[in-house]
């Protein structure tokens, strides 16, 4: 599988980077190990892969690149639906974060400068993904609270928050699945 011109996808788990952008027959770069909360074996070739819980330093667990074009806000779903799923998440709260990422795109692709890239970042934490969408915004665009995406993502996400600073648009929100994170509240 290979990239569309222009997009570069680096996911990181335990002890392995999968970096869909690097050359055929390149190693994987190892990673220090961290507290996995998903496991993964791939049917095609037995590797055993595993999402982290982000530990809180400053780099995504998963950063994608692409243009900041609407064709490509497709892309960035689905992203996020097969990260939830590999975290565990319910089918309805990927379709949730779905949505969620549906609207922080509206919100970020119009703010974006021509020719600029939307930079996509995901922080998986015990059931639960944050997502922050930035891109350059030279004109600092102010954030239209009443706006049907504001209104549908402030619904859907905890911490919902948007904004421009220092030419850049950014928008972030939290998704949390309660069956991944183990508090359903059902006791047996």
């Amino acid at each position: 599988m290979t990239p569309e011109p222009g997009c570069h996808l680096v996911a990181a788990g335990l002890g392995r980077v999968k970096d869909i952008g690097r050359a055929p027959g390149s190693p994987p770069r190892p990673l220090p190990a961290r507290l996995g909360c998903a496991q993964h074996i791939s049917l095609e070739d037995g590797t055993q892969t595993q999402m982290s819980e982000h530990t809180g330093g400053s780099r995504a667990d998963v950063e994608l690149r692409l243009p900041a074009e609407g064709a490509y806000a497709s892309v960035v779903r689905t992203t996020a639906a097969g990260l939830a799923a590999r975290l565990d998440f319910t089918i309805d709260d990927i379709e949730d974060l779905r949505i969620a990422i549906g609207e922080a795109t509206a919100l970020a692709i119009p703010a974006a400068d021509p020719q600029t890239d939307l930079v996509a970042c995901f922080y998986f934490g015990r059931g639960s993904m944050t997502v922050t969408l930035e891109t350059e915004a030279m004109d600092d665009p102010a954030l239209d609270t009443e706006s049907f995406a504001w209104q549908v993502l402030d619904t859907m996400a905890q911490d919902a928050s948007a904004g421009s600073e220092d030419g850049r648009f950014r928008v972030r929100f939290t998704v949390t699945s309660q069956v991944a994170a183990g508090t359903t509240g059902a006791e047996r």
